[in-house]
């Protein structure tokens, strides 16, 4: 049986979680998921639906494409509006 494919993703937030000294099971109730529901999804590299990773990449501080990419979104001015 081959070990579990760990995703970058999951990779940088533990990482993350890790420098901020917040475990696992903290996040997991942060963000409304079970903590077995999380553990299932980093340990199979399952990706979170697009709500859930912003809510984790704003509990991290960075963001969705940080976790997705490995970089920094460049920050751009916002179009005016019309």
């Amino acid at each position: 049986m081959r070990a579990p494919n760990k995703t970058a993703f999951w990779e940088r937030v533990k990482t993350l979680l890790k420098a901020r000294k917040i475990p696992q099971n903290e996040l997991a109730v942060l963000i409304g998921l079970k903590y077995s529901t999380l553990k299932f999804w980093i340990c199979y590299g399952y990706s979170p639906d697009i709500d859930t990773a912003c809510d984790i990449a704003e509990l991290l501080g960075v963001t969705v494409e940080y976790l997705v990419r490995g970089i920094e979104a460049k920050r751009g001015k916002r179009p005016a509006a019309k």
